[in-house]
């Protein structure tokens, strides 16, 4: 399996890496940590399953956007662009974030609360038997 994760944080990349690969031990992971530079990797590459934040930079020279990880999901809603949302989930530390994604129109993409209080390990494996 092959996963891509986009999110700016290298600790919450490597926290999020470490939950996934106890799942599956044999996945590909690709890592970008700005918006612009994970639709572009979707564009070029085939990925099984994409992890968003969704507070993150747009471009390499931009600030910290609170809408970096809806940049994402609505270049991946696109119908000409042949990106599966369903193989989507965003990876946030703010609970706030799911009721901003149901505003959106965002409803049936999974969600994961990253807080460091918790092993996410078993979110990810019910996250990936689903899907």
């Amino acid at each position: 399996m092959r996963i891509l994760i986009i999110e700016d944080s290298p600790r919450k990349y490597e926290t999020t890496e470490r939950y996934i690969k106890k799942v599956l031990p044999d996945a590909e992971i690709v890592w970008e940590m700005y918006a612009k530079g994970g639709v572009n990797r979707m564009l070029k590459e085939d990925f099984d399953f994409y992890v968003v934040d969704m507070y993150m930079p747009i471009n390499s020279d931009s600030r910290i956007d609170t809408e970096g990880g809806f940049y994402v999901l609505n270049y991946m809603s696109r119908p000409n662009n042949n990106l599966d949302i369903a193989k989507a989930v965003v990876n946030s530390s703010e609970e706030t974030v799911r009721n901003k994604m149901d505003e959106k129109g965002f409803k049936d993409v999974s969600f994961i609360h990253n807080s460091s209080m918790y092993d996410l390990t078993n979110e990810f494996k019910n996250l990936f038997e689903t899907k």
